[in-house]
């Protein structure tokens, strides 16, 4: 699924059930470190019902509109306008209307969504007003139960379930708004006369919290956006209180603040992410504290911690350490320490790490950890968590078990090669690996595969031939059999230390040739396969099943299509290693005898497992440096999560908005405009759509405060002016007529 339209550009559109005076502005505030990456469209007020019909308007279908992000209040779904509503509402007639609008509103995203199924909707509940809140409530839970219904509707984002608008701003956290945070008055935030009036609810602070929130979602949107897979956690003063080599593991205080942040990242790796240690302690103290804390804590180190490296060594090294554990590259890593040293450290010598330095003071932690957009799912991947995501954990420490037993069998080799190549076979050998081929022919309730093979195509880099990224509803197509049953196919895999998931995708499609060979040709244009699985025999398995269709069907070649990525050698190299194997230029493709296929076995693979390293081993250095400074780039898109912390306070709303009167807005202009012009003048080079640049155009021209040329107000005008012309030469005639006719002058028939 691709994350940018034809341009190279995601466009991502907004639109508000309510009038937002500002937020425009604000918006721009936000995003103006990745402001050249997307490009926003804005719905006007009152549009939300065609924004859910037509996808907001024609210039978002010119240039591919793949992401949307709707803010609306649920009292605004029942009532258009504040006016329509009734003062009281205590009739069951009025819970039936509100039930009935739930519903209403709930089908018509769920059309959306299955309607534009290669795009991605962002829904944003803003809190109601007060005294309609619990009525809003009961509505929320008519929707969830619409949603919940509607299965496997994975471009539809429900954003943030959690944290809440009032956990993310607690300054405009009243009791009368959430029933539970008590406060003054929910006057920060709701202009009560502004809404009855014109339906304007926010005060100008929340429509600027609010215009962070969008830019927060937008974020998710960039293109090229690539997941954080590993957390690395410090231990002292991160996840408790004091050092343990001084207290020792009952004197360490673990304080609410704390709990949260375990319960944090503790949700983080339910969701799929990897969390590991990474301290200068002595191990036996650390493990203490988890195992003699055990009630006080909210991690267990043998439930949710794949790794750790407590020892006194550089933190730069041991994360180095870690990748290399883990087969993952370092610009998966997210490096969380409280210490400013060890985070500046390992800013400047691993700048693809992306690193949350925890604040001093134990009360901001919520904040911080809430206001870092590090840890956002890029919407990409879809909002439906896999069954994988749940078990990572326990699939990557089985994958470690089965890394310590095939280094024990290459140690006690002579380190010769041949006997390497013998211990890896019979590695294999005992692993008794067994690959499962799933497609609609074979396997039920293929459907709800979707998720895991949207996640596949879109995580996995390192062995991946054709680098090609399917939309949903080609996925959707596929996996119903439109392009015949066996089509495809998801390799789920398992041997004697466990179950590794849905981890390989084949995707083949038999075609009458091209313009450069009319002969029949088999072309598989998926060949993936996930890292945790790499030199397990599993590629080995997956090319053998293609074969042996290829050959079922009388095809003597397979021709694997191929894309040259800078993370895609370990593939590249294991199509190499197929005798006979060769590289056709001008059809982009590896070309592999049917017969030597079938007959595939592990011996062919030329690199053993003991010599890969952080994800990257068969990158040159020219190519970890290229990936390196690629993430440096991605990584300084991303706000700083102390300046969006310091923000969320009413002072650091308050500063903003001054900024925004005193002409912020125009010195972003001036900023940006070297870049938008830059981007114009680059699509114009590249030979883009015309008529899609005019769109592109016009968006310059409102970023930059400019009057967007309107093509059918041009031509209204120009009608009206000849119009005139034409009135104007009747009117002289008919003056002239009457004029002869009062003096004798006209002409007699």
């Amino acid at each position: 699924m691709s994350g940018t339209n034809r341009l190279g550009v995601a466009t991502v559109t907004v639109a508000t059930s309510f009038a937002c005076d500002g937020l425009v502005e604000a918006v721009r505030h936000y995003t103006k470190r990745f402001s050249s990456r997307v490009i926003l469209l804005w719905s006007p007020y009152g549009a939300m019902d065609d924004f859910l019909r037509s996808n907001l308007r024609s210039s978002a279908r010119k240039t591919g509109v793949w992401a949307s992000v709707l803010v609306f209040r649920m009292e605004d779904i029942v009532y258009s306008h504040p006016e329509l509503a009734p003062e009281r509402e205590d009739s069951e007639q009025s819970d039936r209307l509100w039930k009935r609008r739930a519903e209403s509103f709930a089908k018509a995203v769920i059309a959306h969504c299955i309607n534009h199924s290669g795009k991605q909707l962002i829904l944003y509940q803003f809190p109601s007003s007060p005294g309609k809140v619990e009525r809003s409530k009961q509505a929320t839970t008519t929707v969830l139960g619409e949603f919940a219904k509607a299965t496997g509707l994975s471009n539809l984002h429900l954003a943030p379930s959690t944290p809440s608008f009032f956990e993310l701003y607690p300054a405009f956290a009243s009791k009368d708004c959430t029933g539970t945070i008590p406060s003054s008055a929910p006057a920060a935030w709701y202009d009560k006369a502004a809404d009855k009036a014109a339906h304007a609810p926010l005060t100008s602070i929340a429509v600027t919290a609010l215009g962070q929130l969008i830019s927060r979602q937008t974020f998710r949107c960039l293109p090229n956006l690539k997941p954080r897979k590993v957390i690395v956690l410090d231990c002292d003063n991160t996840l408790w209180r004091s050092a343990v080599g001084e207290v020792g593991p009952m004197g360490v205080q673990i304080s609410g603040q704390h709990r949260f942040l375990q319960q944090y990242f503790a949700r983080l790796h339910d969701q799929g992410m990897l969390l590991c240690l990474c301290s200068k302690n002595n191990e036996s103290d650390v493990i203490e504290v988890f195992r003699q804390r055990k009630n006080d804590m909210v991690l267990d180190i043998d439930k949710h911690i794949v790794a750790h490296r407590i020892n006194w060594k550089e933190k730069v090294d041991n994360l180095q350490c870690l990748a290399k554990h883990l087969n993952l590259a370092l610009n998966s890593f997210v490096f969380v320490d409280d210490n400013p040293g060890e985070c500046a450290l390992v800013r400047s010598r691993l700048p693809e790490v992306s690193v949350v330095q925890i604040p001093y003071r134990e009360e901001q932690i919520a904040s911080y950890l809430r206001h870092s957009w590090v840890f956002d799912r890029p919407v990409t991947l879809g909002s439906i968590l896999t069954e994988e995501d749940g078990k990572r954990t326990e699939m990557y420490r089985a994958a470690t078990e089965r890394e310590k037993e095939f280094n024990g069998l290459v140690e006690n080799e002579n380190g010769n090669d041949g006997a390497e190549r013998t211990g890896w076979r019979d590695f294999i050998g005992s692993l008794a690996v067994k690959a499962n081929f799933q497609n609609t022919s074979t396997t039920k309730n293929m459907n709800t595969k979707i998720p895991r093979i949207i996640q596949l195509m879109e995580r996995t880099n390192q062995f991946n031939a054709s680098a090609l990224k399917k939309s949903r509803s080609d996925i959707v197509k596929l996996v119903g059999g439109e392009a015949g049953p066996d089509c495809f196919a998801l390799v789920s895999v398992t041997d004697r230390f466990g179950h590794y998931g849905d981890v390989g995708l084949l995707v083949w499609q038999p075609s009458l040739g091209t313009p450069d060979c009319s002969s029949p040709m088999f072309w598989v244009q998926i060949f993936l396969l996930s890292c945790r699985a790499l030199q397990r025999g599993v590629e080995h398995l997956m090319l053998r099943h293609v074969g042996n269709v290829a050959k079922h069907l009388g095809y003597d070649d397979i021709h694997v299509q191929w894309k040259t990525t800078d993370r895609n050698s370990p593939a590249k190299l294991f199509l190499q290693s197929i005798p006979h194997s060769v590289y056709c230029e001008k059809l982009e493709a590896f070309v592999i005898s049917a017969k030597e296929a079938c007959r595939c076995e592990p011996g062919h693979a030329p690199k053993l497992p003991s010599q890969r390293a952080a994800g990257e081993a068969t990158a040159t250095t020219d190519e970890r440096a290229k990936s390196t400074a690629q993430s440096a780039r991605t990584g300084a898109l991303v706000p700083n999560n102390a300046d969006c912390a310091t923000s969320a306070t009413l002072e650091g709303l308050r500063k903003v908005v001054c900024q925004l009167s005193a002409g912020d807005t125009a010195t972003l202009g001036a900023n940006s405009r070297t870049d938008y012009n830059g981007l114009f003048k680059s699509l114009k080079r590249s030979g883009s759509d015309p008529r899609a640049r005019g769109v592109i155009r016009d968006e310059i021209k409102v970023m930059l405060g400019e009057t967007p040329f309107d093509s059918k107000k041009h031509a209204r005008l120009k009608e009206d002016e000849e119009s005139r012309k034409k009135r104007r030469k009747q009117e002289k005639i008919e003056r002239g007529r009457l004029w002869r006719l009062k003096n004798g002058l006209h002409k007699k028939k």
